[in-house]
C-alpha cells in the first residue's frame, strides 16, 4: 500500500461534534513530490465498490483508528471528505485541538494504484484503491492552501484571564496579529480564534472579523472575561449593536454562553450569566405557549428578582434552567426546567423531568384556542340570550300542559335566535370557548324537550 500526502483545504470545523469538511486530495497539471499527478477519475469506482470501508487513521497506524468518513466524494478539484473524529477517544482529541491551532493541516490517503501510465516521466494515477484517509503532520502538494471555517467560529475554550483584567479591544487585536505571523505571514486559522464571528467571504481581511474578545497572555492567546462583557453588550444592541446575520447571532449567543458558563465555574460566582437569560419571569405551572415546563420547586421559595434562565443539553438536546437563589442561601439552585416543544417530544421532556422528580405539564396545544376574552358588549349579548331562555323555561313549567307546545314553538325561534349570536360571537372573537355558554344553552332546551 502507498500513501500519498496534500495539504487539504479546511473548509468547515465543528468543534463539538468533531466534523471536518476538506479535501484530502486535489488534482493538479503538476506532480506531487513522489513524482506523481492524480488523475480525475481515480476515485470513483473505489467510492462507489468499498468507499464505505474507508477509514480514519492517525499517520496511517491501523491500530490507531479515530474517526470515519461521513461523506467522500470526487468532485473537479479534488477527493471531498467530510470526516467524524470520534471524540471517546483521546487521540481523537488531541488531532482536533491540533487542526484547530493549524498545526496540522495535512492529510495523507493510503492506496493502492489499480492504474497507472507514464508520461515524460510522470506517474499519473488514473484509478486508486482507497483504504484510509490520515491526519498527518507534512504535505507532499505544494499547491493547495488552507481556507476558512464556519461564520460564527466554534467554543475554542480558551484559558480565562483574571476577571478585573482591562480590555482593550484595540490594543488586543494588535497582539493577536503578531502572535498569528503579522501582515506578511498571517496563519488565519489562529488569528480567527480571537473573534466570536468573521465573514467567511473574505477571511483574509482583517476587516472581516468582529467581535474580539481574547488577548495574548505569555504567549499564549487568552479569553478575556471584560472582552466577552463587551461583547455580550454589543449583541444587547451596546454602541449601535452589531451588523451580523441573525441566524449567527444566535450562534454567537451558543458560544458566549459557553464562555459564561466557564466563568461561573472559576470565578465561583453563578450570577455570571448572559444579559439575554436575565429577565427571567417564574410562572405558576401551567401551559406555556412554546415550552413544556418541569417545575422542581416552588418559586415562593426563592428570592425575590434573584432568578437566572441558562441552558443545558441531555443526549444533544437543549433545554433552559430556570435557577434562583432560596430564601437565606447564596448559591444559587434549580427552580424548573424549559423544554422547547419544536425540538422536545412531549413524552421525552415528560420523562427527562420525571428522572429529575419533577412536575411536569405539557406545552400548550396549538389547536386549542379557549381563553380568549370577549368584549364587554359581545358578553351582554350572550347573557341576555341565556337569560331569555332561563324565563322561557320558567314560563313554560308554569303552564297548564296544552299551552306548553306553544310556548316551546317560542323557545325554539329564542334558540335558533341565540345560535344566530353565538355564531356571530365566534366569528367576532376568533378563539373564544364558547363551550360552556353551549352547554348551558343544551341542558336549558333538553328541560324543554321533556
Amino acid at each position: 500500500m502507498e500513501h500519498k500526502t496534500v495539504k487539504f483545504e479546511v473548509k468547515e470545523v465543528d468543534e463539538e461534534a468533531g466534523v471536518f469538511t476538506g479535501y484530502a486530495a486535489t488534482f493538479s497539471d503538476r506532480p506531487d513530490s513522489w513524482g506523481d499527478i492524480i488523475d480525475k477519475g481515480a476515485f470513483k469506482k473505489t467510492l462507489k465498490e468499498a468507499g464505505n470501508r474507508v477509514k480514519i487513521l492517525w499517520n496511517h497506524f491501523i491500530l490507531e483508528p479515530i474517526g470515519k468518513p461521513l461523506e467522500l466524494a470526487e468532485d473537479d478539484k479534488g477527493l471531498l471528505v467530510k470526516g467524524k473524529l470520534s471524540l471517546g477517544v483521546q487521540r481523537a482529541k488531541e488531532v482536533l485541538s491540533l487542526m484547530k491551532d493549524g498545526v496540522i493541516t495535512e492529510l495523507s490517503i493510503g492506496y493502492d494504484p489499480m492504474k497507472e501510465t507514464w508520461q515524460e516521466g510522470i506517474r499519473h494515477l488514473q484509478e486508486i484503491r482507497l483504504w484510509d484517509v490520515s491526519p498527518v503532520t507534512f504535505a507532499a502538494n505544494p499547491e493547495a492552501v488552507v481556507l476558512s471555517v464556519k461564520k460564527a467560529t466554534s467554543f475554542g475554550d480558551l484559558p480565562l484571564a483574571d476577571r478585573d483584567r482591562e480590555w482593550d479591544g484595540t490594543a488586543s487585536e494588535r497582539r493577536v496579529r503578531a502572535w498569528a505571523g503579522g501582515e506578511d505571514d498571517m496563519n488565519w486559522n489562529k488569528y480567527r480564534q480571537a473573534f466570536f464571528w468573521f465573514d467567511e467571504k473574505d477571511p483574509e481581511l482583517f476587516g472581516s472579523y468582529k467581535l474580539g474578545f481574547a488577548d495574548i497572555i505569555n504567549n499564549r492567546l487568552t479569553a478575556i472575561p471584560r472582552g466577552i462583557f463587551a461583547v455580550a453588550a454589543v449583541l444587547m444592541g451596546a454602541r449601535g449593536g452589531v451588523a451580523i446575520p441573525e441566524a449567527d447571532a444566535a450562534k454567537v449567543k451558543s458560544h458566549a454562553e459557553k464562555y459564561y458558563a466557564k466563568m461561573r465555574k472559576e470565578f465561583d460566582d453563578e450570577e455570571i450569566i448572559a444579559p439575554w437569560n436575565k429577565s427571567v419571569v417564574v410562572q405558576e405551572l401551567k401551559p406555556l405557549p412554546n415550552e413544556h415546563a418541569c417545575r422542581l420547586r416552588d418559586p415562593d421559595d426563592f428570592e425575590d428578582d434573584s432568578f437566572r434562565r441558562t441552558t443545558r443539553k441531555h443526549e444533544d438536546k437543549e433545554y433552559a434552567v430556570i435557577m434562583g437563589k432560596l430564601k437565606g442561601e447564596d448559591t444559587m439552585t434549580d427552580q424548573s426546567f424549559r423544554y422547547d416543544k419544536e425540538v422536545w417530544e412531549e413524552d421525552e421532556a415528560d420523562t427527562h423531568c420525571k428522572d429529575h422528580k419533577g412536575t411536569f405539564e405539557p406545552a400548550e396545544k396549538q389547536e386549542l384556542k379557549s381563553g380568549r376574552v370577549l368584549s364587554a358588549s359581545s358578553l351582554e349579548k350572550v347573557r341576555a340570550a341565556l337569560d331569555a331562555l332561563q324565563a322561557l323555561l320558567e314560563a313554560a313549567e308554569k303552564e297548564p300542559e296544552p299551552e306548553k307546545s306553544t310556548l316551546l314553538s317560542e323557545v325554539e325561534k329564542e334558540a335558533a335566535e341565540l345560535e344566530n349570536v353565538v355564531t356571530a360571537l365566534k366569528a367576532e372573537n376568533e378563539g373564544f370557548d364558547t363551550k360552556e355558554a353551549e352547554k348551558r344553552i343544551e341542558a336549558i332546551l333538553d328541560q324543554l324537550k321533556k
